[in-house]
């Protein structure tokens, strides 16, 4: 393991220093050679789905004590930053759907579609934990050709899941729906690969 982190320039001391920040550089290639080495094209949103609220100390534990989705999408779109710079959540209303936009930086080519698995997978299990019924997710989008895990995701995610080609080259775009618990619908927006559905609490 240490000789796979030093092969992409990380000093192993670093990780142990409080505030220390992987390289956006060495991250990508980290998670290159994950992808590589197992063969799992789908690894960023076997992560992701795995990741628990609890995982992400207080600002998951925040989120989940929210009243409704809207606030705690509030919480994690203020302290993501905290957790990754490699992209941006925000959320907004249209036309009664909320949407859950997840924008990784721009430069990371191919990756930024797995990195925008792993806040998918991480988001969605948040919005599922904060009701008590069935999940309030109802599709997932991904803004890409389809990839070779589309049946994993499928089964991952519990949800529909569609596809569509990249609009944008610099910000592909990952959306998301959400059908809320009373009368408005949600929806969530990812730029850089996936249509994810999730539901905001009772307004």
């Amino acid at each position: 393991m240490f000789g796979w982190l030093a092969g992409v320039g990380l000093d192993v001391t670093c990780l142990t220093k409080p505030g220390y920040e992987v390289p956006v550089a060495a991250y990508s290639a980290l998670l290159e050679q994950a992808i590589e080495l197992t063969g799992d094209s789908g690894l960023g949103l076997r992560l992701g789905c795995n990741l628990v609220p609890s995982a992400h100390g207080n600002v998951g534990l925040a989120a989940l004590s929210a009243n409704t989705i809207q606030e705690s999408m509030q919480i994690v779109e203020r302290y993501v930053p905290l957790r990754t710079s490699l992209l941006a959540i925000r959320s907004e209303t249209v036309n009664d759907e909320f949407r859950v936009v997840f924008e990784p930086i721009p430069g990371l080519g191919e990756i930024g579609n797995v990195v925008a698995e792993i806040a998918l997978g991480t988001v969605k299990n948040i919005i599922d934990a904060t009701v008590a019924s069935n999940s309030p997710c109802q599709s997932i989008l991904f803004s890409m050709s389809e990839p070779s895990h589309a049946a994993l995701s499928r089964e991952l995610l519990g949800c529909e899941v569609l596809l569509r080609a990249i609009v944008d080259r610099h910000l592909p775009q990952l959306f998301g729906s959400i059908k809320p618990a009373e009368s408005s619908r949600c929806a969530g927006y990812v730029r850089s690969a996936i249509n994810l559905s999730a539901r905001p609490g009772a307004p």
